[in-house]
């Protein structure tokens, strides 16, 4: 393979109330190139996400009004 090869990492944060079943959890799911953090407080990673969903759905209609990407409106944000 050549030297300049780029390698995505990915992160997913998830939530475990249960502190013997986390380190199981993240064994079975994480990779070399898939890196998992497993945190006790399970209402922040469910606000997280949801606010994740709401901000790409804001994003999606956005740019189907408009027929642009977010990015190119950012001066409207501004």
């Amino acid at each position: 393979m050549h030297n300049s090869v780029n390698i995505q990492l990915f992160l997913l944060f998830t939530g475990c109330k249960d502190k013997r079943i986390a380190p199981v959890l993240r064994d079975i799911i994480q990779t070399d190139y898939f890196r998992v953090v497993v945190v006790d407080d399970v209402d922040t990673v469910e606000i997280c996400g949801a606010l994740k969903v709401i901000g790409r759905g804001i994003e999606s209609l956005v740019g189907w009004f408009v027929g642009s990407s977010v990015h190119q409106l950012q001066w409207l944000f501004l």
